[in-house]
């Protein structure tokens, strides 16, 4: 009873702190920014992939047309499964069911840690409030699930204490048991980088038992050994489906690359704990709100990767019992210590300033498999259950001052004694005192709309979207801006809808949101100038798209919208500013006409037309950006942009051209059939580092290539030419532009720009 009158409690107070998710459960959705969408098509992705047969782990529907891997995806399948009755009713629906179920469950697995440990339902109460409406749970609850679904975790640390202090063989084969099953529902309720951090919780309470004099023996113990391997077996048994393509991935080429997607040392800086943010009440305090916007640089540019505010609440309590506890509190002191420093990331940053005194974080950014963790502040998790632990233990010994005993432990007729009764009206007093105190430090109440619209967003989907659904045909959607917005406080915004639409449309979009994605991924956006050029208007820019090919840009987004079957181009009218606005749309306008479709959110251009009417009329070139490593030069007192073909590869300085019709046949009818050839007079500028080089201009053949011409290239920036036939239509060339080995070798480098291509006269 105690469990479910908890239970009650927590949820009750989560309903209280959202009450705008709560008026509109079904259409507002907690959490702003597109992690919010991202983990809306999570859950629906999940639910179509079931009914459809599907491989989870994997997508072709956004990054069309090469696809997604989602074995890194925070995906928590888990959760998407338990939220499959709710998403008759809407997914923004069953998205807050596991929002509000994440404040139970984090707050009762809480609990039963922390009464285990101290036979004392009213501090273990407390424990399970003290967590679950911290202010890292409240603040990395907002918009994702595998950051709310925190609940494991304690429940995780609960068994392994089990295994380490159980005297019973059968209660240390259940606790295994549970252990086992624990693992794996962090790993797919939460995410395998949750599974890490919990790894490196108990590894510390391992070696803490084996410099115990009094805990060694239960870590030298064949049984708990044994206990562990059964634990293992369990959690792969019962995660196979989950760990097998985890582990092919593992095992991938690519894995290394994705896995460290934005883990560089300059982006954990930004994921990391300001030294102030542990001091200073969260903003999304309802009572300190407006307080914190004073010191709101400790937050940006990413508010939920900063919050870690402990509350003096909760170190006062802990304070006292670890003055009254002493060897009690050792290793949950070690703990809040340990993993609140790893928390501040590689260097330290005070008050929004980053300095050059390295932390813990640096050592442990060198640890192969563990540095998968890539955002330091997720590590204030376990200090997080570590200063509630401490907290609960402060609570205990206050309510023994007002008992003389542990009123956990009394009998039912000593609970019923007169005596008894008016110590539990005390310590009742005291508790809610305490309760009420945190909860003034640590609360997320909605008491201004600045809060409401921090915390939660109205999913709206445009009209058009359900409409394209019913459009016949298969053919993906392009929608603008298609890259994450840099200069926006939430960069990942309309990528996030673009993804989530994509579940309305029912059509595959070209990029998306992914939490860790490739190069080659991005890449297959990138190739789209439009898509681009897009994006750098939504951030203020001016029009860029850098290539060391000289050409008309419009031609290569038709020639790879082509490619990408794109039936339809988006753009979202609340990305850009009316300017802004206006020139996207001309542009736009400039390649496909007018659009077909307007709306309040949207308007639409269909792209058949255009690809039909201009594709191939003119030569299309785009290189392999993989290939070409683009470098800022003086020329002629004047820096600018010169592209180096990466060396040792055979794929150095590739471009793919398309040299028009040599008829006037429709496109349909040109697919059909070979075209012939043009002679194509190929053009470019370039220089050498240092005295004299060689390049090469080359052409696939088969497996190999075929040189089609060599120049000796000076250090003065000069115009070469040459004449070669090239085949028309669809099929297209391969060109590479390389530098001889004799060359490479010696340190010599060609830079090259301005590349042309046109019919020979």
């Amino acid at each position: 009873m105690p469990y479910l009158y908890a239970s009650l409690i927590y949820l009750l107070l989560s309903l209280a702190m959202f009450p705008s998710i709560l008026a509109h459960p079904a259409s507002v959705a907690n959490g702003v920014g597109g992690d919010v969408y991202q983990n809306l098509w999570n859950l629906w992705w999940i639910r179509y992939a079931l009914f459809h047969s599907q491989n989870i782990f994997f997508t072709h529907l956004i990054y069309w047309p090469i696809g997604a891997s989602l074995v890194y995806q925070t995906m928590s399948p888990i959760a998407a499964l338990i939220s499959l009755p709710f998403q008759a009713i809407s997914t923004v629906f069953a998205f807050n069911v596991l929002f509000f179920l994440s404040y139970i469950l984090c707050g009762l697995t809480m609990f039963m840690l922390a009464d285990y440990l101290l036979k004392n339902k009213y501090a273990a109460f407390f424990a399970g409030l003290a967590f679950t409406f911290s202010a890292f749970h409240i603040a990395s609850a907002f918009g994702e699930l595998d950051l709310s679904n925190l609940e494991w975790v304690p429940l995780a640390l609960l068994f392994f204490l089990m295994m380490l202090d159980g005297s019973r063989e059968k209660l240390k084969l259940y606790a295994s048991i549970g252990l086992g099953i624990t693992l794996m529902l962090i790993s797919f309720m939460s995410t395998p980088e949750m599974l890490v951090i919990t790894f490196d919780m108990l590894l510390v309470v391992l070696i803490f038992y084996l410099f115990s004099r009094e805990r060694r023996r239960s870590v030298l113990n064949l049984r708990f050994w044994e206990g562990i391997a059964i634990a293992i077996v369990v959690m792969l048994i019962t995660g196979i489906w989950g760990f097998l393509p985890i582990i092919h991935a593992l095992l991938s080429p690519s894995f290394s690359g994705t896995i460290n997607y934005l883990n560089a040392v300059q982006n954990n800086e930004v994921w990391s704990n300001d030294l102030l943010s542990f001091f200073l009440p969260s903003y999304y305090n309802g009572i300190f709100n407006s307080l914190s916007l004073s010191y709101f640089k400790i937050y940006a540019p990413d508010i939920n990767a900063r919050i870690s505010y402990i509350s003096y609440t909760i170190l006062i309590l802990a304070a006292y019992a670890v003055y009254k506890m002493r060897k009690r509190t050792a290793l949950w002191l070690t703990l809040a210590i340990l993993f609140g420093w790893l928390s501040l990331g590689p260097y330290l940053q005070v008050n929004g300033a980053l300095t050059h005194l390295p932390e813990l974080f640096l050592l442990y950014h060198e640890l192969p498999i563990l540095n998968i963790v890539r955002e330091p502040d997720r590590f204030d998790l376990i200090a997080t259950i570590a200063t509630s632990l401490l907290a609960a233990m402060g609570v205990a010994e206050l309510l023994k001052r007002f008992s003389g005993e542990n009123v956990g432990k009394a009998t039912e007729s000593q609970a019923h004694s007169p005596a008894q009764k008016g110590m539990l009206s005390t310590q009742l007093f005291v508790l809610g005192i305490v309760v009420v105190l945190f909860l003034i430090e640590n609360n997320a109440f909605q008491t201004n709309s600045l809060l409401v619209n921090s915390t939660s967003t109205h999913i709206v989907v445009p009209r058009l979207y359900y409409e394209l659904r019913n459009v016949s045909g298969n053919f993906s959607i392009l929608q603008l801006p298609a890259l994450p917005v840099q200069t926006s406080p939430q960069p990942e915004l309309y990528v996030g809808m673009e993804t989530y639409y994509a579940s309305f449309s029912g059509k595959p979009t070209i990029g998306g949101y992914v939490t860790r994605g490739n190069s080659t991924m991005q890449l297959s956006v990138y190739n789209i100038p439009l898509a681009v050029q897009s994006t750098l208007l939504a951030e203020g820019a001016n029009v860029s798209y850098p290539s060391p090919v000289s050409q008309s840009l419009s031609n290569e987004t038709l020639m790879t919208l082509f490619n990408y079957q794109t039936g339809f181009v988006v753009i979202l009218r609340n990305a850009y500013n009316s300017s802004q606005l206006a020139r996207v749309f001309n542009y736009t306008a400039s390649i496909f006409g007018n659009p077909v479709y307007s709306g309040n959110n949207t308007i639409a251009f269909q792209t058949s037309n255009a690809i039909s009417n201009k594709l191939f009329k003119s030569y299309v070139a785009y290189p392999y950006l993989l290939s070409w490593t683009p470098e800022s030069v003086a020329i002629n007192g004047t820096v600018q942009l010169a592209w180096v073909p990466i060396t040792g590869s055979l794929e150095q300085g590739t471009i793919s051209v398309y040299a028009p019709y040599s008829t006037n046949s429709s496109l349909e009818k040109a697919l059909s059939y070979t075209t012939g050839t043009i002679n194509t007079t190929i053009r470019f500028r370039a220089f050498t580092n240092t005295g004299t080089a060689a390049a090469y201009i080359a052409e696939r053949s088969g497996a190999g290539y075929i040189k089609l011409a060599q120049f000796n290239i000076s250090a003065a920036p000069s115009y070469y030419s040459f004449t070669t036939p090239l085949p028309s239509g669809p099929g297209g060339s391969t060109l590479l532009f390389g530098v001889p080995p004799n060359y490479t070798s010696s340190g010599h480098v060609v830079y090259f720009s301005n590349i042309t291509f046109s019919k020979a006269s």
